[in-house]
C-alpha cells in the first residue's frame, strides 16, 4: 500500500493554534491513550527556510504552549 501523506503549510504564526487544533482533532477521533502514539507515527513538521524539525512530542507541546510569536 503507497503511503499518501497529508501536507499542510501553516505559518509559524499561527503553529500554536494549528497544532491545538490537530491535538483537539485527535483527540476526538483516537481518544486521549492512543493521541501520542499517533503523533509519534504520523506528525512532523520542518521548515524549509531554518530546516528546523518538528515531532509528534513537539506537536503536542507546542499544543499545550503560549505562543511567543504576535501577529
Amino acid at each position: 500500500m503507497t503511503e499518501n501523506p497529508l501536507i499542510r503549510q501553516v505559518d509559524l504564526r499561527t503553529a500554536t493554534a494549528f497544532a491545538r487544533s490537530l491535538v483537539a482533532v485527535l483527540q476526538s477521533t483516537v481518544g486521549g491513550a492512543q493521541l501520542l502514539p499517533v503523533l509519534r507515527a504520523g506528525v512532523h513538521a520542518h521548515c524549509p527556510q531554518c530546516q528546523l524539525r518538528l515531532f509528534g512530542e513537539d506537536v503536542l507541546a507546542l499544543a499545550g504552549s503560549e505562543s511567543p510569536i504576535r501577529k
